[in-house]
């Protein structure tokens, strides 16, 4: 190392590797049970605890224990001029062999669900990055601190075994990365009846009295049939392809701090540079999804083909007639006004992943920040005090992302349908006191 000095000051280079088993599975699961249930009927007034359906598992596992987790890892740990600049690099192989998963997919002749097993081998590759900075400069006559770190992750998990011979999208598949979000390709929305002739989507079309109508959305025809279908199988996808992923990637941390003369100030940022998000929910498509939900602003923006005669027009309310929506708009963001094309219960229609929906879940958010100041002790020793310190500090101030108007991004779970209740914005003011 002395031929590295004064530049190196820490250079470590690390191996390892590690087995765990994961005991999270059910204590009794691999027993066979009869669940009961109420009857249909009245027995002497009453209803009663008397059916005995089959067994929720009709075929013994046999194969059942934990799974095994087993990583690998390098790192590198190095440190300059005098350590005022840190660097930490990991990189990690993580196999999980035995997954607990429902089998291969059996005939529906079965007359019961496939038993939970050790059927699935999964494989997760990834790295972590932490870069620091720690200097003192002299500012007034007096030291002014600096504290800078940034961390930086990534990883990526796929299938290695699972028996699916069908390769059903439905199910695990080796080769298939988690978080993978099959959908079709937007292709703007139809405008006139005789391209709905040349395109037959009526294999898509949701529930109800729905009908194809200029304005509806139009997909791209990927195998060339003139119809628009969602394949089964990863072999024959029909108009399916892997448009996005939920898993995030690119998880962010920035700390910086900073101290001088009795002032002290922090900042934590936190984020997600990749991940993406397909709505399912009602707080998102409003009446598109039901007739009964709330419109929001950004619904305005609505595929109209043609402008109301003037008759129709001295109809509208000024209001409506202000906002444009009397006049055609053919560049809308939404398509024609329908309810229930955004059905969230039957994988069709707008429910079906597509490209022109689909958002980017990134974000940046401030999760904390804190301003405070610290009376000096020359100042508190009449009243025998030793530190006075008063602080503001607010968490969840800002963020910078482009779904916050639809959702808390930081709240999306790795489902594509989840939807959860954004963090709170809080402000707090403090005083610490030590005698």
């Amino acid at each position: 190392m002395s031929l590295l000095s004064p530049a190196v000051n820490t250079l470590k280079f690390r191996a390892s590797y590690g087995d765990l088993g994961n005991q999270n599975v059910g204590y009794f699961s691999y027993l066979q049970t009869l669940p009961t249930a109420l009857s249909s009927y009245l027995i002497d007034g009453s209803q009663r605890r008397i059916i005995t359906r089959a067994p929720s598992l009709s075929i013994d596992p046999n194969n059942y224990t934990w799974e095994r987790v087993s990583t690998t890892n390098f790192g590198l740990d190095l440190g300059v001029l005098n350590n005022k600049i840190s660097l930490t690099y990991d990189y990690f192989i993580r196999n999980t062999t035995g997954m607990l998963t429902a089998g291969q997919e059996l005939p529906g002749v079965l007359g019961t669900a496939a038993p939970s097993q050790n059927y699935a081998d999964l494989r997760t590759k990834g790295w972590e990055l932490s870069l620091g900075y720690n200097d003192s400069y002299t500012v007034a006559a007096k030291p002014l601190s600096l504290q800078a770190k940034l961390v930086l992750s990534d990883s990526r998990s796929k299938i290695t075994r699972f028996r699916n011979e069908q390769k059903l999208l439905s199910n695990y598949r080796v080769g298939q990365e988690i978080g993978e979000i099959w959908g079709l390709v937007s292709d703007g929305f139809f405008r006139d009846e005789s391209e709905i002739r040349e395109l037959d989507q009526t294999a898509i079309i949701p529930w109800g009295a729905l009908e194809i109508i200029p304005g509806w959305p139009k997909y791209k025809d990927l195998d060339n049939d003139g119809k628009i279908e969602r394949g089964l199988t990863e072999t024959d996808p029909k108009d399916l392809k892997v448009i996005g992923n939920t898993s995030q990637r690119y998880r962010i941390g920035i700390n910086l701090s900073a101290d001088w003369a009795g002032f002290d100030a922090s900042l934590f940022l936190q984020g997600v540079l990749k991940v993406d998000y397909y709505p399912r929910h009602y707080l998102f498509w409003g009446p598109y999804q039901q007739p009964y939900a709330n419109v929001y602003p950004w619904h305005l923006d609505y595929y109209r083909a043609t402008s109301d005669s003037e008759a129709d027009r001295a109809k509208h309310s000024a209001a409506y007639i202000a906002a444009g929506l009397a006049d055609a708009n053919l560049d809308a963001e939404y398509p024609v006004m329908q309810s229930w094309l955004a059905d969230a219960n039957y994988g069709a229609g707008l429910d079906i992943p597509q490209t022109k929906y689909l958002l980017s879940g990134q974000y940046l958010r401030i999760k904390n920040i804190t301003l405070g100041y610290t009376i000096p002790s020359s100042a508190l020793k009449r009243l025998h005090v030793q530190r006075f310190r008063v602080y503001l500090t607010g968490e969840n101030i800002f963020e910078f992302s482009e779904i916050k108007k639809f959702i808390d991004p930081e709240a999306i779970n790795q489902g594509y349908s989840a939807w959860a209740y954004p963090f709170q914005r809080k402000m707090a003011f403090g005083i610490n006191l030590e005698f």
